[in-house]
């Protein structure tokens, strides 16, 4: 399946977002008020007052911690867990199932989600999936948005990263990864496989609609041959992320 790339950098305001696919780009705005987004430090606060006119990027703070714990509580305990079949549209709830890909395959695309983070740059690249759930109903995951992942992480170069990645996004990406990790060599990468188990917090969408948005057409068109047909989409909207936690891996 296609895959897109959302690109964040930092500068005074905050981040700014920007969405590559392959046949378009576009830069989404500007995030200037998010749990990942870290405040000056009480070290710069005091050097601002010496220097106002010196102003620094501000920096990314990842919402995992090396055991993958949701150090920033993106998924709180009170959030009402997916009926299934009396949710209403619109509606914030939690999902649970296996990851699984949509059709058309691709090479690659067992790696579903991949996400780097580093202190003033984030590259997420992935495409939407679904997940099967326990009473084997297929629920689309869509996104506009990058998603937030929690889980555990591991420590790339940017070199190892971008040869990971497809062609289209290194090549899209690269200048601009490089140019805003000013210098830093190594990032935090965190990855959802086809497999894994995950919990999803999103907004409940009707296929219809979100088919319509999220170009999901040709991609659930095996789901609906099937006997049991797609129900559910899982998607953000504008001001709602999409948050994913990875509670257990395939065998690799």
């Amino acid at each position: 399946m296609p895959r897109s790339a959302f690109l964040f950098t930092s500068d005074a305001r905050g981040l700014v977002e920007r969405r590559f696919d392959p046949e378009s780009f576009e830069t989404l705005g500007h995030v200037e008020s998010a749990p990942y987004l870290a405040g000056p430090t009480w070290m710069s606060r005091i050097f601002s007052r010496f220097r106002p006119t010196d102003v620094r990027p501000k920096t990314l703070r990842a919402p995992f911690d090396h055991t993958g714990r949701d150090i920033l509580t993106l998924l709180p305990p009170t959030v009402p867990l997916l009926d299934g079949h009396d949710d209403p549209i619109g509606a914030t709830r939690l999902a649970s199932g296996r990851v699984t890909c949509l059709p058309p395959r691709e090479p690659g695309d067992t790696v579903v989600l991949r996400d780097l983070w580093a202190t003033t740059v984030r590259l997420l690249d992935g495409a939407h999936f679904a997940i099967e759930t326990h009473d084997g109903e297929p629920i689309v995951i869509a996104f506009a948005r990058a998603p937030l992942i929690v889980a555990a992480p591991t420590t790339r170069t940017l070199d190892e990263h971008l040869d990971a990645v497809s062609p289209f996004v290194s090549s899209a990406c690269r200048d601009a990864l490089v140019r805003a990790s000013d210098g830093l060599r190594t990032a935090q990468v965190v990855e959802i496989h086809e497999g894994d188990t995950v919990d999803v917090l999103g907004l409940t969408w009707m296929p219809d609609d979100a088919e319509r948005r999220f170009d999901l057409r040709a991609r659930t068109a095996g789901y609906r041959s099937a006997p049991r047909p797609l129900r559910l989409v899982i998607a953000d909207a504008p001001g709602t992320r999409i948050v994913i936690r990875r509670t257990g891996a395939r065998l690799r």
